[in-house]
Protein backbone atom coordinates (compact mmCIF):
# COMPACT_ATOMS: atom_id res chain seq x y z
CA UNK A 1 0.00 0.00 0.00
CA UNK A 2 1.04 3.42 -0.55
CA UNK A 3 2.84 5.10 2.34
CA UNK A 4 1.04 7.95 4.45
CA UNK A 5 1.90 11.27 3.15
CA UNK A 6 2.87 14.19 5.32
CA UNK A 7 -0.31 16.56 5.90
CA UNK A 8 -0.63 20.29 3.87
CA UNK A 9 -1.47 22.55 5.89
CA UNK A 10 -3.55 24.68 3.66
CA UNK A 11 -5.78 21.94 3.51
CA UNK A 12 -8.85 21.73 6.10
CA UNK A 13 -8.47 19.34 8.92
CA UNK A 14 -10.54 15.98 8.97
CA UNK A 15 -12.17 15.59 11.99
CA UNK A 16 -13.41 11.82 12.76
CA UNK A 17 -15.88 11.14 15.36
CA UNK A 18 -15.28 7.80 16.94
CA UNK A 19 -12.46 5.48 17.04
CA UNK A 20 -13.47 1.89 15.94
CA UNK A 21 -12.20 -0.25 13.03
CA UNK A 22 -14.48 1.83 10.52
CA UNK A 23 -12.82 5.42 11.56
CA UNK A 24 -9.43 3.99 11.49
CA UNK A 25 -10.40 3.07 7.43
CA UNK A 26 -11.35 6.91 7.02
CA UNK A 27 -7.88 8.37 8.99
CA UNK A 28 -5.98 4.93 6.50
CA UNK A 29 -7.25 6.36 3.34
CA UNK A 30 -7.26 10.32 3.91
CA UNK A 31 -3.65 10.02 5.59
CA UNK A 32 -2.77 8.28 2.08
CA UNK A 33 -3.96 11.53 0.77
CA UNK A 34 -1.83 14.14 2.28
CA UNK A 35 -5.04 14.84 4.93
CA UNK A 36 -4.39 15.65 8.22
CA UNK A 37 -6.98 13.62 10.86
CA UNK A 38 -8.38 13.86 14.31
CA UNK A 39 -9.93 11.75 15.82
CA UNK A 40 -12.86 12.45 18.56
CA UNK A 41 -12.99 9.52 21.07
CA UNK A 42 -13.91 8.87 24.63
CA UNK A 43 -11.70 5.58 25.77
CA UNK A 44 -8.12 7.00 26.32
CA UNK A 45 -6.66 3.03 26.32
CA UNK A 46 -8.07 2.46 22.44
CA UNK A 47 -5.25 0.88 20.97
CA UNK A 48 -6.33 2.67 17.64
CA UNK A 49 -5.09 5.81 18.68
CA UNK A 50 -1.11 4.55 17.97
CA UNK A 51 -2.20 4.51 13.87
CA UNK A 52 0.12 6.89 12.30
CA UNK A 53 -2.78 7.97 9.75
CA UNK A 54 -4.10 10.13 13.32
CA UNK A 55 -2.47 13.56 13.85
CA UNK A 56 -3.85 14.14 17.28
CA UNK A 57 -6.63 12.23 19.36
CA UNK A 58 -9.87 14.65 21.72
CA UNK A 59 -10.91 13.11 24.64
CA UNK A 60 -14.41 13.72 25.12
CA UNK A 61 -15.31 13.00 28.61
CA UNK A 62 -17.93 10.31 28.13
CA UNK A 63 -19.26 8.63 25.00
CA UNK A 64 -22.85 11.16 25.45
CA UNK A 65 -24.44 13.11 22.85
CA UNK A 66 -23.46 16.00 25.30
CA UNK A 67 -20.02 15.68 25.91
CA UNK A 68 -18.94 14.49 22.04
CA UNK A 69 -21.33 17.71 20.73
CA UNK A 70 -19.26 19.93 23.54
CA UNK A 71 -15.95 18.36 22.42
CA UNK A 72 -16.90 19.03 19.04
CA UNK A 73 -17.43 22.84 19.73
CA UNK A 74 -14.44 23.27 22.01
CA UNK A 75 -12.38 21.62 19.14
CA UNK A 76 -13.80 23.72 16.02
CA UNK A 77 -12.59 26.92 18.10
CA UNK A 78 -9.28 25.86 19.21
CA UNK A 79 -8.98 25.19 15.25
CA UNK A 80 -10.69 28.15 14.63
CA UNK A 81 -10.90 27.75 10.75
CA UNK A 82 -13.87 25.45 9.07
CA UNK A 83 -12.86 21.38 9.28
CA UNK A 84 -14.53 18.31 7.77
CA UNK A 85 -16.41 16.57 9.76
CA UNK A 86 -17.09 12.55 9.24
CA UNK A 87 -18.71 10.18 11.81
CA UNK A 88 -18.33 6.89 11.89
CA UNK A 89 -21.42 5.63 14.75
CA UNK A 90 -25.10 5.21 14.32
CA UNK A 91 -25.07 7.64 17.99
CA UNK A 92 -22.76 10.30 16.43
CA UNK A 93 -24.93 10.77 13.49
CA UNK A 94 -28.01 11.52 15.69
CA UNK A 95 -25.99 13.73 17.64
CA UNK A 96 -24.79 15.58 14.97
CA UNK A 97 -27.84 15.86 12.61
CA UNK A 98 -29.81 17.12 15.98
CA UNK A 99 -26.75 19.70 16.54
CA UNK A 100 -26.37 20.74 13.23
CA UNK A 101 -26.81 24.44 13.25
CA UNK A 102 -24.88 24.99 15.95
CA UNK A 103 -22.01 23.02 14.74
CA UNK A 104 -21.95 24.48 11.06
CA UNK A 105 -19.60 27.24 12.34
CA UNK A 106 -16.47 25.47 13.05
CA UNK A 107 -17.72 22.34 10.45
CA UNK A 108 -18.67 21.15 7.04
CA UNK A 109 -20.89 18.34 7.71
CA UNK A 110 -22.91 16.12 4.77
CA UNK A 111 -26.02 14.90 6.36
CA UNK A 112 -29.36 14.81 4.96
CA UNK A 113 -32.10 17.00 6.77
CA UNK A 114 -32.74 15.24 10.28
CA UNK A 115 -36.24 14.24 9.12
CA UNK A 116 -34.41 11.87 6.36
CA UNK A 117 -31.65 10.65 8.98
CA UNK A 118 -34.54 9.59 10.55
CA UNK A 119 -36.26 7.59 8.36
CA UNK A 120 -32.62 5.77 7.13
CA UNK A 121 -32.18 4.76 10.94
CA UNK A 122 -35.38 4.41 12.39
CA UNK A 123 -36.38 0.48 11.37
CA UNK A 124 -40.10 0.89 11.61
CA UNK A 125 -39.78 4.04 9.59
CA UNK A 126 -37.96 2.52 6.34
CA UNK A 127 -39.68 -0.40 6.39
CA UNK A 128 -43.07 1.04 6.38
CA UNK A 129 -41.79 3.46 3.61
CA UNK A 130 -40.83 0.65 1.72
CA UNK A 131 -44.18 -1.06 1.63
CA UNK A 132 -45.62 2.37 0.29
CA UNK A 133 -42.95 2.04 -2.46
CA UNK A 134 -42.66 -1.11 -3.34
CA UNK A 135 -38.66 -1.72 -2.65
CA UNK A 136 -37.90 -5.10 -2.17
CA UNK A 137 -37.62 -5.91 2.18
CA UNK A 138 -38.30 -8.95 3.64
CA UNK A 139 -41.73 -9.19 5.48
CA UNK A 140 -41.10 -7.83 9.19
CA UNK A 141 -42.78 -6.51 12.97
CA UNK A 142 -41.14 -3.36 14.88
CA UNK A 143 -41.90 -4.58 18.53
CA UNK A 144 -41.58 -2.47 21.52
CA UNK A 145 -42.15 -5.63 24.37
CA UNK A 146 -43.05 -9.00 25.19
CA UNK A 147 -46.40 -8.35 24.92
CA UNK A 148 -46.27 -6.98 21.29
CA UNK A 149 -43.82 -10.09 20.60
CA UNK A 150 -46.76 -12.16 21.86
CA UNK A 151 -49.31 -10.42 19.49
CA UNK A 152 -47.72 -11.34 16.40
CA UNK A 153 -46.43 -14.95 17.45
CA UNK A 154 -48.88 -16.46 14.95
CA UNK A 155 -47.68 -14.20 12.00
CA UNK A 156 -44.24 -14.50 12.19
CA UNK A 157 -42.58 -16.52 9.41
CA UNK A 158 -40.14 -18.34 11.31
CA UNK A 159 -37.08 -18.79 10.87
CA UNK A 160 -36.90 -15.39 11.50
CA UNK A 161 -33.84 -12.69 12.37
CA UNK A 162 -34.09 -10.49 15.50
CA UNK A 163 -31.94 -7.57 15.48
CA UNK A 164 -32.15 -4.46 18.17
CA UNK A 165 -33.60 -0.93 16.51
CA UNK A 166 -30.66 0.72 17.22
CA UNK A 167 -26.97 -0.87 18.69
CA UNK A 168 -26.19 1.94 20.79
CA UNK A 169 -22.84 2.24 22.55
CA UNK A 170 -24.39 0.51 26.10
CA UNK A 171 -25.51 -2.73 23.78
CA UNK A 172 -22.48 -2.82 22.09
CA UNK A 173 -20.55 -3.04 24.99
CA UNK A 174 -22.06 -6.01 26.12
CA UNK A 175 -20.68 -8.29 23.36
CA UNK A 176 -24.03 -9.71 22.27
CA UNK A 177 -24.27 -10.61 18.32
CA UNK A 178 -25.90 -7.75 16.28
CA UNK A 179 -28.78 -10.15 15.39
CA UNK A 180 -30.53 -13.64 16.44
CA UNK A 181 -31.86 -16.26 13.57
CA UNK A 182 -34.73 -17.44 15.25
CA UNK A 183 -36.08 -20.98 14.69
CA UNK A 184 -39.35 -21.07 16.83
CA UNK A 185 -41.40 -19.13 19.74
CA UNK A 186 -39.02 -19.87 22.68
CA UNK A 187 -36.15 -18.77 20.94
CA UNK A 188 -37.93 -15.81 20.21
CA UNK A 189 -39.32 -14.48 23.49
CA UNK A 190 -35.63 -15.88 25.00
CA UNK A 191 -33.70 -13.61 22.19
CA UNK A 192 -36.08 -10.91 23.09
CA UNK A 193 -35.19 -10.51 27.17
CA UNK A 194 -31.45 -10.71 25.74
CA UNK A 195 -31.79 -8.08 23.78
CA UNK A 196 -34.08 -5.70 25.40
CA UNK A 197 -32.34 -5.14 28.39
CA UNK A 198 -30.53 -2.67 26.97
CA UNK A 199 -32.74 -1.81 23.60
CA UNK A 200 -36.61 -2.89 23.77
CA UNK A 201 -37.06 -1.93 20.16
CA UNK A 202 -36.27 -4.32 17.96
CA UNK A 203 -37.07 -5.67 14.50
CA UNK A 204 -38.21 -9.05 13.48
CA UNK A 205 -37.51 -9.93 9.39
CA UNK A 206 -38.16 -12.84 7.56
CA UNK A 207 -35.16 -15.38 7.28
CA UNK A 208 -33.93 -15.30 3.48
CA UNK A 209 -32.20 -18.09 3.12
CA UNK A 210 -28.95 -18.48 1.43
CA UNK A 211 -24.95 -18.69 2.49
CA UNK A 212 -23.37 -15.53 3.98
CA UNK A 213 -21.70 -15.15 0.62
CA UNK A 214 -25.00 -13.97 -0.61
CA UNK A 215 -24.59 -10.58 1.22
CA UNK A 216 -24.12 -8.14 -0.59
CA UNK A 217 -24.09 -3.56 0.07
CA UNK A 218 -23.75 -0.72 -2.13
CA UNK A 219 -21.62 2.05 -0.51
CA UNK A 220 -20.59 5.29 -1.33
CA UNK A 221 -21.43 8.96 -1.34
CA UNK A 222 -24.45 11.25 -2.03
CA UNK A 223 -24.28 15.07 -3.49
CA UNK A 224 -27.10 16.98 -1.82
CA UNK A 225 -29.53 16.56 -4.51
CA UNK A 226 -29.34 11.99 -3.89
CA UNK A 227 -26.77 11.90 -6.51
CA UNK A 228 -23.64 9.50 -6.37
CA UNK A 229 -20.72 10.95 -6.48
CA UNK A 230 -18.54 7.47 -5.95
CA UNK A 231 -20.24 4.54 -4.98
CA UNK A 232 -19.49 0.64 -5.30
CA UNK A 233 -20.96 -2.97 -4.70
CA UNK A 234 -19.23 -5.41 -2.04
CA UNK A 235 -19.89 -8.66 -1.53
CA UNK A 236 -19.22 -10.76 2.34
CA UNK A 237 -17.60 -13.51 1.94
CA UNK A 238 -17.61 -14.64 5.78
CA UNK A 239 -19.19 -12.95 8.68
CA UNK A 240 -18.86 -13.37 12.33
CA UNK A 241 -21.27 -15.11 14.10
CA UNK A 242 -21.99 -16.75 11.04
CA UNK A 243 -25.28 -15.71 9.63
CA UNK A 244 -25.82 -12.73 11.93
CA UNK A 245 -22.61 -11.12 12.49
CA UNK A 246 -19.91 -8.46 11.16
CA UNK A 247 -17.98 -8.86 8.32
CA UNK A 248 -14.89 -11.44 8.19
CA UNK A 249 -14.26 -11.12 4.98
CA UNK A 250 -15.38 -9.16 1.81
CA UNK A 251 -14.51 -8.76 -1.80
CA UNK A 252 -15.45 -6.52 -4.82
CA UNK A 253 -18.09 -8.32 -6.56
CA UNK A 254 -18.16 -9.45 -10.28
CA UNK A 255 -19.71 -6.88 -12.43
CA UNK A 256 -22.69 -8.66 -13.06
CA UNK A 257 -23.86 -8.25 -9.37
CA UNK A 258 -22.85 -4.34 -8.94
CA UNK A 259 -26.58 -3.64 -11.31
CA UNK A 260 -29.49 -4.50 -8.96
CA UNK A 261 -27.81 -3.58 -5.70
CA UNK A 262 -26.82 0.09 -7.22
CA UNK A 263 -29.97 0.39 -9.19
CA UNK A 264 -31.81 -0.36 -5.61
CA UNK A 265 -29.66 1.98 -3.80
CA UNK A 266 -29.89 5.10 -6.08
CA UNK A 267 -33.84 4.35 -6.54
CA UNK A 268 -34.46 4.79 -2.54
CA UNK A 269 -31.64 7.52 -1.96
CA UNK A 270 -32.36 9.67 -4.67
CA UNK A 271 -36.15 9.31 -3.71
CA UNK A 272 -35.30 10.91 -0.38
CA UNK A 273 -32.86 13.10 -1.08
CA UNK A 274 -29.54 11.22 0.84
CA UNK A 275 -26.80 13.11 1.25
CA UNK A 276 -23.05 11.93 2.66
CA UNK A 277 -21.78 9.06 3.26
CA UNK A 278 -24.22 6.04 3.35
CA UNK A 279 -24.76 2.49 2.44
CA UNK A 280 -27.66 -0.27 1.73
CA UNK A 281 -27.47 -4.06 2.52
CA UNK A 282 -29.00 -6.76 0.36
CA UNK A 283 -29.35 -10.71 0.70
CA UNK A 284 -29.71 -11.93 -2.66
CA UNK A 285 -32.64 -14.60 -1.98
CA UNK A 286 -32.50 -18.00 -4.06
CA UNK A 287 -34.50 -16.83 -6.95
CA UNK A 288 -32.25 -13.86 -7.87
CA UNK A 289 -33.74 -10.86 -6.21
CA UNK A 290 -31.87 -8.36 -4.15
CA UNK A 291 -33.67 -7.78 -0.98
CA UNK A 292 -32.89 -4.31 1.05
CA UNK A 293 -31.28 -5.53 5.00
CA UNK A 294 -30.85 -2.05 5.91
CA UNK A 295 -29.74 1.40 5.40
CA UNK A 296 -26.99 3.17 6.83
CA UNK A 297 -26.56 6.75 6.92
CA UNK A 298 -24.26 9.61 7.18
CA UNK A 299 -21.12 7.30 8.61
CA UNK A 300 -18.96 4.71 6.88
CA UNK A 301 -20.05 1.20 7.58
CA UNK A 302 -17.76 -1.75 9.33
CA UNK A 303 -15.53 -2.65 7.04
CA UNK A 304 -16.15 0.14 3.90
CA UNK A 305 -11.94 0.17 3.55
CA UNK A 306 -12.48 -2.16 0.87
CA UNK A 307 -13.36 0.78 -1.59
CA UNK A 308 -10.43 3.12 -0.87
CA UNK A 309 -7.97 -0.18 -1.71
CA UNK A 310 -9.70 -0.69 -4.68
CA UNK A 311 -9.92 2.99 -5.83
CA UNK A 312 -13.68 3.95 -4.65
CA UNK A 313 -12.57 6.12 -2.37
CA UNK A 314 -15.22 7.45 -0.38
CA UNK A 315 -13.51 8.96 2.29
CA UNK A 316 -11.68 11.32 -0.05
CA UNK A 317 -14.90 11.86 -2.07
CA UNK A 318 -16.33 13.22 0.71
CA UNK A 319 -13.09 15.67 2.35
CA UNK A 320 -13.16 17.05 -1.11
CA UNK A 321 -16.55 17.41 -1.52
CA UNK A 322 -16.76 19.50 2.04
CA UNK A 323 -13.63 21.10 1.27
CA UNK A 324 -14.13 22.48 -1.96
CA UNK A 325 -17.95 23.64 -1.05
CA UNK A 326 -18.93 27.36 -0.86
CA UNK A 327 -19.06 27.97 2.90
CA UNK A 328 -22.72 28.02 4.40
CA UNK A 329 -21.91 30.28 7.29
CA UNK A 330 -18.59 28.39 8.45
CA UNK A 331 -16.04 30.44 10.66
CA UNK A 332 -13.28 31.95 8.57
CA UNK A 333 -9.60 31.62 9.26
CA UNK A 334 -8.37 34.18 11.65
CA UNK A 335 -7.23 36.37 9.28
CA UNK A 336 -10.81 36.81 7.94
CA UNK A 337 -9.96 35.45 4.68
CA UNK A 338 -10.96 31.79 3.73
CA UNK A 339 -8.15 30.40 1.41
CA UNK A 340 -9.14 28.00 -1.05
CA UNK A 341 -7.47 24.28 -0.72
CA UNK A 342 -4.47 24.33 -2.44
CA UNK A 343 -4.77 20.86 -3.98
CA UNK A 344 -8.25 20.10 -4.13
CA UNK A 345 -10.94 20.41 -6.26
CA UNK A 346 -14.36 18.81 -6.78
CA UNK A 347 -14.57 15.18 -7.01
CA UNK A 348 -15.07 13.44 -10.55
CA UNK A 349 -17.42 11.14 -10.20
CA UNK A 350 -16.15 7.89 -10.73
CA UNK A 351 -17.51 5.90 -14.26
CA UNK A 352 -19.06 2.53 -14.24
CA UNK A 353 -18.72 -0.16 -14.82
CA UNK A 354 -16.47 -1.58 -12.51
CA UNK A 355 -13.04 -3.18 -12.69
CA UNK A 356 -12.57 -6.84 -14.01
CA UNK A 357 -12.45 -9.56 -11.43
CA UNK A 358 -9.60 -9.57 -8.80
CA UNK A 359 -9.99 -7.27 -6.70
CA UNK A 360 -7.61 -6.66 -3.59
CA UNK A 361 -10.14 -8.19 -0.69
CA UNK A 362 -10.22 -7.40 2.80
CA UNK A 363 -10.27 -9.92 5.89
CA UNK A 364 -10.80 -9.32 9.46
CA UNK A 365 -8.04 -12.00 10.60
CA UNK A 366 -9.64 -13.36 13.71
CA UNK A 367 -13.27 -13.37 12.87
CA UNK A 368 -11.84 -14.95 9.59
CA UNK A 369 -10.23 -17.57 11.30
CA UNK A 370 -13.33 -18.62 14.01
CA UNK A 371 -15.88 -18.13 11.32
CA UNK A 372 -13.66 -20.01 9.11
CA UNK A 373 -13.97 -23.11 11.68
CA UNK A 374 -17.60 -22.76 12.14
CA UNK A 375 -18.41 -22.83 8.61
CA UNK A 376 -16.76 -26.30 7.56
CA UNK A 377 -17.88 -27.36 11.24
CA UNK A 378 -21.61 -26.76 9.99
CA UNK A 379 -20.83 -27.86 6.61
CA UNK A 380 -21.81 -24.79 5.18
CA UNK A 381 -18.58 -24.36 3.13
CA UNK A 382 -16.03 -26.51 2.60
CA UNK A 383 -12.39 -26.91 3.67
CA UNK A 384 -11.39 -25.77 -0.01
CA UNK A 385 -13.78 -23.03 -0.26
CA UNK A 386 -12.46 -21.85 2.98
CA UNK A 387 -8.93 -21.72 1.65
CA UNK A 388 -9.60 -19.72 -1.10
CA UNK A 389 -10.96 -17.26 0.56
CA UNK A 390 -7.86 -16.75 3.21
CA UNK A 391 -5.53 -17.27 0.88
CA UNK A 392 -6.61 -14.96 -2.06
CA UNK A 393 -4.56 -11.60 -2.34
CA UNK A 394 -5.90 -9.44 0.80
CA UNK A 395 -5.15 -6.59 3.51
CA UNK A 396 -5.70 -7.56 7.07
CA UNK A 397 -8.29 -5.06 8.45
CA UNK A 398 -6.27 -3.76 11.09
CA UNK A 399 -2.80 -4.92 10.39
CA UNK A 400 -0.62 -2.85 7.48
CA UNK A 401 3.09 -2.74 7.18
CA UNK A 402 3.45 1.30 7.03
CA UNK A 403 0.76 1.27 10.62
CA UNK A 404 1.64 -1.63 12.41
CA UNK A 405 1.14 -0.44 16.02
CA UNK A 406 -2.77 -0.33 16.00
CA UNK A 407 -3.15 -4.44 15.52
CA UNK A 408 -0.06 -5.08 17.71
CA UNK A 409 -1.76 -3.21 20.68
CA UNK A 410 -5.18 -5.05 19.78
CA UNK A 411 -3.38 -8.15 19.68
CA UNK A 412 -1.94 -7.54 23.47
CA UNK A 413 -5.31 -6.25 24.81
CA UNK A 414 -6.91 -9.59 23.67
CA UNK A 415 -3.56 -11.50 25.28
CA UNK A 416 -4.60 -9.73 28.00
CA UNK A 417 -7.98 -10.43 28.36
CA UNK A 418 -7.13 -14.10 27.75
CA UNK A 419 -5.36 -13.82 30.52
CA UNK A 420 -7.20 -12.40 33.32
CA UNK A 421 -10.09 -14.17 32.36
CA UNK A 422 -8.29 -17.79 32.36
CA UNK A 423 -6.88 -16.64 35.90
CA UNK A 424 -10.73 -15.62 37.00
CA UNK A 425 -11.72 -19.01 35.90
CA UNK A 426 -9.11 -20.52 38.16
CA UNK A 427 -10.04 -18.73 40.99
CA UNK A 428 -13.61 -19.25 40.74
CA UNK A 429 -13.08 -22.67 40.48
CA UNK A 430 -10.69 -23.18 43.61
CA UNK A 431 -13.18 -20.88 45.80
CA UNK A 432 -15.94 -23.65 44.65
Amino acid sequence: MPAFTRPTSRDPIAVVVGLELNALGITRALARRGVSCWAVAADPSTPLKASRSIQRVVLAPEWSRDAVLDTLQRLGREIGAPSVLLLSKDESVLWVSSAERELTPWFRIALPPPAVVDLLMNKAQFYARALERGWPVPRGFLCESETEIESVLNQVPFPVILKPQLRNSTYRKQRIAKGFRIENPTELREAYRTVARWEPEVIISEWIEGRDDQLYSCRGFWDRDGGPVVQHAARKLMQWPVQVGNMAALEIPAPEDWKEPLRIANEVFREVRMCGIGAMEFKRAPDGRFLILEPCVGRTVYSHEIGPLNGYDIPWAAYRFLATEPSDGASSSSDGQEPPPSRLSSPERVPQPPPARGSLRLIDGPRARKAAVEYVRRGIFTQEEVRQVLSSPHLDMTYRREDPWPSVRLSLRRWVRRIRNMVNRRRTSKSQ
